[in-house]
């Protein structure tokens, strides 16, 4: 039993290489109505469908902005001082 499945599943496989260009065809075919379809859903539908507006508006927050600024100056001013010091030895230096 076992090896008539292994044998028609080879019948298939040989049907499909002696007619390959049918099989390109076929799985071309496939591939452009899935692609016609991911194309509806993901454009044409999406244009039809109106965007929800906000109900409250994005509010900035300018303490926390400046906040975070300071924090990044700093942290860029500790970053700059460490670069310009060499602590470590220069080992790999040829004189």
């Amino acid at each position: 039993m076992e090896k008539l499945s292994k044998i028609k599943i080879f019948d298939k496989a040989r049907w499909i290489a002696e007619h390959a260009f049918l099989a390109f065809l076929f799985l071309f075919f496939i591939s452009f109505v899935l692609g016609a379809i991911m194309f509806y859903v993901y454009d044409i539908s999406a244009q039809q469908a109106e965007p929800h507006p906000e109900a409250v508006p994005v509010e900035f927050k300018e303490d926390l902005y400046q906040d975070i600024l300071k924090e990044w100056q700093a942290r860029e001013q500790k970053f700059e001082s460490v670069a310009s010091e060499e602590k470590h030895p220069k080992l790999f230096w040829i004189d």
